[in-house]
């Protein structure tokens, strides 16, 4: 819905403009006089096939008033956004009520109140040339990921309606730099066959051109994943949209914040540094780094082309697309910071990248069932629990999946640097058995470059005992240092 030019705001003393008798409402944002709200018009914000928009006063503050001429669509609308709205990552307006149209100059008869979001308009940022070129991949991820928690939070609701016009000229990026999701108009139970409707490019083929089976489980919902994939992708690719089958072309080399990358290369730089007692040299570090960049790109591309398969049958839900996008911050970052170690380690000892396989974990287990099946020797349930526990950070799981890695348990292949990289990041946040396993790998050189006196230093901080916080050293650092006369 495209924004109409809009007269200047009234004064909030002045007299009603728009009456209506209230429907319902969602908590006690208004006192009612005898069932009625009486609105002063401000501004028409954009006016569609379905509704128009108008921005609207109330006793001095600001709303959103979307108005239609038929209540069912009202009340879809009412619906829809009020699915999720306990949740507060999910970037859709708060509804305040949906009412009845009393005045009898207009044509549209009922309407949702709802919050006034504004802010810069996502589909006029990437019809600005400057503007889009300047979108970073570190933005377009932040901007995209609460509206794929929408459809992942629509995955797992009773109801699971989707959006179905997901767009860039249906978000808006806030003064806080959040993104949110406008005009739940479309909104339909995902259960029922879906008319053609949508913006070419942004709607999914079977949605845009109703020539696919919509009856499938799910299949509304994977239309809302294609959308949020051709939307990410043109934040991603200068503004342009994906296009459909043969018009497709995969992403690229991504636009990375300069800022962030050049944060990347010191963290990595001190990290050698301090755990492996390398000096980097710049050539090898932007190496490195660069390649780290290369393979997240790719792991981008990766999932907006699992969103926009032409076949629903095989496009992923948008609950699966939320794992696939490194859409954490936190994680995002540690992922590049890691496998920039490990490239800087490989090139360094000059070791082949390993190819690992790819597990499938669809549930989120905890890292006591890893070990519980560790400890029973089952590594194949073990290693996929491990991997997803270490992307999250926990610094057990990138213990135990190191020594999984080391012995080639649980179909992992032998990879005596990533093993490194793994201890090193463990025991940095202080677990004293990777603080020990680590140390023995560059006593001896194994998988990296040998470093007695920065081993010995890591086995001594395994086997340091703590009296103020009750920490007890590791026995077995404690016996290795003896037996080398260190102790």
């Amino acid at each position: 819905m495209r924004p109409t030019q809009t007269p200047q705001p009234k004064s909030p003393t002045s007299e009603p403009d728009i009456v209506f008798f209230v429907d319902r409402m969602s908590g006690d944002e208004f006192s009612l006089l005898d069932g009625r709200l009486g609105f002063v018009l401000d501004a028409e914000l954009g006016k569609g096939g379905q509704a128009q928009v108008l921005s609207v006063s109330l006793d001095g503050r600001r709303y959103a008033l979307k108005m239609y001429a038929n209540k069912d669509d009202a009340e879809t609308e009412w619906q829809a956004l009020r699915l999720h709205e306990n949740d507060l990552t999910v970037p859709r307006p708060y509804a305040y009520g949906l009412a009845l149209h009393k005045a009898v100059d207009l044509d549209l008869h009922s309407a949702v109140v709802m919050e006034l979001i504004e802010g810069t308009n996502l589909g006029a940022l990437l019809s600005d040339p400057d503007a889009c070129s300047a979108l970073t991949c570190e933005q377009a991820l932040a901007y995209i990921k609460p509206i794929v928690r929408f459809g992942s939070n629509a995955c797992n609701s009773r109801t699971q309606i989707p959006h179905r016009d997901i767009k860039p000229d249906n978000i808006v990026i806030n003064a806080d730099g959040q993104a949110r999701l406008l005009d739940f108009g479309l909104c339909k139970d995902e259960r029922v066959n879906s008319e053609s409707v949508g913006t070419f490019g942004f709607a999914a083929p079977e949605q845009m051109f109703a020539d696919v089976d919509t009856q499938m489980p799910s299949s509304g919902l994977k239309a809302d994943t294609y959308s949020m994939c051709a939307t990410l992708y043109a934040m991603l690719a200068n503004g342009i949209c994906p296009g459909y089958a043969d018009d497709y072309s995969p992403l690229g080399s991504l636009y990375h914040d300069e800022d962030f990358v050049s944060r990347l290369y010191g963290k990595v730089r001190q990290e050698l540094l301090e755990s492996f007692g390398e000096v980097a040299s710049d050539s090898d570090l932007q190496a490195a780094v660069s390649d780290s960049l290369v393979s997240m790109d790719a792991r981008i591309s990766r999932a907006v082309d699992a969103g926009l398969a032409v076949d629903p049958k095989v496009r992923v839900l948008p609950d699966a697309l939320e794992s696939m996008l490194p859409l954490n911050k936190d994680d995002y970052e540690y992922r590049l910071f890691t496998d920039a170690l490990l490239s800087y380690v490989r090139s360094d000892t000059d070791a082949e990248t390993v190819a690992y396989p790819q597990f499938d974990t669809e549930e989120d287990h905890e890292f006591i069932d890893a070990l519980d099946y560790f400890n029973c020797g089952m590594y194949d349930k073990a290693v996929p629990i491990f991997m997803q526990q270490e992307a999250k950070r926990n610094t057990s799981a990138m213990y135990y999946l190191g020594l999984c890695i080391r012995d080639g348990l649980g179909g992992l292949p032998r990879d005596p640097q990533r093993v490194a990289v793994l201890f090193s990041q463990a025991a940095k946040q202080g677990n004293i058995l990777a603080q020990n396993a680590f140390g023995v790998m560059l006593y001896e050189g194994d998988g990296v470059d040998r470093n007695q006196a920065k081993g010995i230093e890591w086995i001594r901080e395994s086997a340091r005992d703590d009296e103020a916080s009750g920490r007890i050293g590791f026995g077995i650092a404690k016996a290795w240092l003896r037996d080398h006369g260190l102790d």
